[in-house]
C-alpha cells in the first residue's frame, strides 16, 4: 500500500520555507564557485525543494518568506504564497524572527499544523514530506530533521496549536531537542539522506556532484550541475 495512503486524510501542512537576499547566500562556498554560480545554485535547489512540497497531496499550502522580490518559473508560480520580510510584522532581523513572523502572519487564516524547511536541501524527496506527516499522526508533537552532521535544524514540524522557541543556527538540533524536553513536549527525530544534505562546504558540493546522475535530485539542480565549475583552491 502507499504510504500517502495511510495517512490521516484530515491533516494536512502548511510549508513555510525561508530564502535569504541572494546576495548573502552561501557565503561559506565563495572560495570553490563564483558568485553568478552560487545565486543560480541557490535558485535551483530552493525551486526543486518548492516543487516537492507542491507535489505532495498532503501540503495546503507553501509559503515563501524572502528577503527580495522574487520571480518563480511557471510550473510552481501559481502554488506558491510568497511574502517579503519587510511585510512581517515586528521582524527585527535574522532568521529566527523572519520565521516566527512568518508562523504569526499565516496562522491568522491557517489551523493547519506546520513545517518549516530550508530551502537548500537538494535530495529531499515526497517521502521525506510523508514521513513528518506520519510522526504527528502518531502524536507527536513536533518533528525534527537534522543535518549530516546533526548540528543544525533543517526540518521543523510541528502542531499548529504550539509556538516554538526558534533556534536555527549552530547547534540549533541540539537546542531545539532541549527545548522540547524541557517543555515536556514529544519530539520525533527523521535522518534521511534528503533532509541531512545541505549545501555549505566543498564536501557539501562533492556529495551533490557524486549523486547528480542517480536521479535523486530535482530536475532544476541536475540541470544546473554539469555548468557549476567548482576551484578546488
Amino acid at each position: 500500500m502507499n504510504t500517502i495512503q495511510k495517512l490521516d486524510v484530515t491533516k494536512s501542512l502548511h510549508a513555510i520555507v525561508p530564502l535569504n537576499k541572494l546576495s548573502k547566500c552561501k557565503s561559506r562556498l565563495s572560495r570553490y564557485i563564483s558568485t553568478d554560480d552560487r545565486r543560480r545554485l541557490v535558485l535551483a535547489m530552493f525551486y526543486d525543494v518548492l516543487t516537492v512540497l507542491i507535489d505532495h497531496p498532503h501540503i495546503s499550502e507553501v509559503t515563501v518568506i524572502a528577503g527580495e522580490p522574487l520571480k518563480f518559473p511557471s510550473e510552481i508560480k501559481d502554488f506558491v504564497q510568497l511574502i517579503e520580510e519587510k511585510a512581517l510584522d515586528g521582524v527585527g532581523g535574522g532568521l529566527n524572527s523572519i520565521i516566527v513572523g512568518g508562523v504569526d502572519f499565516v496562522r491568522k487564516h491557517c489551523k493547519d499544523d506546520f513545517l518549516i524547511l530550508h530551502g537548500d536541501l537538494p535530495l529531499l524527496s515526497n517521502n521525506d514530506i510523508t514521513s513528518t506527516l506520519e510522526r504527528l499522526c502518531e502524536g507527536y508533537d513536533l518533528v525534527l530533521g537534522a543535518d549530516s552532521q546533526e548540528e543544525g535544524t533543517n526540518l521543523f514540524a510541528f502542531r499548529s496549536d504550539l509556538k516554538p522557541r526558534f533556534n536555527f543556527g549552530p547547534s540549533s538540533f541540539k537546542e531545539h531537542s532541549e527545548w522540547a524536553q524541557l517543555s515536556g513536549l514529544s519530539a520525533s527525530y527523521l535522518k534521511s539522506p534528503g533532509i541531512g544534505l545541505d549545501i555549505d562546504t566543498l564536501k557539501d558540493l562533492r556529495e551533490l556532484f557524486a549523486a547528480g546522475n542517480t536521479g535523486l535530485i530535482g530536475k532544476f539542480t541536475a540541470r544546473l550541475i554539469p555548468q557549476i565549475r567548482v576551484s578546488e583552491c
